[in-house]
């Protein structure tokens, strides 16, 4: 689900087709991009259990044990529908699903990167903060990219949600600008 268009595709037209018994590999759940994986996920927390995490690296698998009523699917995946008790409780599970490390600073680092994605700069200040007190180390690739993403965004937040108001577009989401930003 490599970005927010693809989790709402991916919502309607592959989870409503799973059987009770399918297997989700989540390849990226464990990375900063997509954290709308981890929003979908405890949406639907009450179809699913996870089978593993697969050792060093940012997957996990789940298992479906009861089948998603289609009801719950039509209303598709908008990131823009979550507000941040919502968000703070789906990170929340999200973290409790796994042990190792440097997998659960990634799990943090995607939950303000949501919280930038929503436009909640000052909460996601406070739980970068937070993240940075209790770690000791910054992994690389992910939390490291984070810290870039939101010190741009600080630099650029009027342009942020003007762009969101004008032209509906979400620059933290947006792969060229965040691109631009890490690389």
């Amino acid at each position: 689900m490599k970005n927010e268009f693809l989790a709402d595709v991916i919502l309607r037209r592959f989870y409503g087709q799973l059987e009770v018994g399918s297997y989700v590999f989540q390849q990226d759940f464990c990375h900063y991009h997509e954290p709308w994986i981890h929003l979908i996920h405890y949406q639907f927390k009450d179809c699913f259990t996870l089978v593993c995490h697969v050792e060093d690296t940012p997957s996990l698998v789940f298992r479906m044990t009861r089948k998603i009523e289609p009801e719950r699917l039509r209303e598709g995946f908008d990131l823009q529908n979550f507000d941040g008790q919502r968000i703070r409780e789906s990170f929340d599970y999200s973290i409790s699903l796994v042990s190792e490390e440097p997998a659960r600073q990634n799990i943090l680092a995607a939950k303000v990167f949501c919280l930038l994605a929503r436009h909640f700069f000052e909460e996601a200040e406070r739980t970068l903060d937070q993240l940075l007190e209790e770690y000791d180390f910054i992994e690389p690739g992910n939390l490291e990219f984070v810290i870039q993403v939101h010190q741009k965004a600080k630099e650029d937040k009027q342009l942020i949600l003007d762009t969101m108001r004008n032209e509906g577009k979400n620059l933290i989401t947006d792969l060229d600008y965040v691109t631009d930003i890490n690389y």
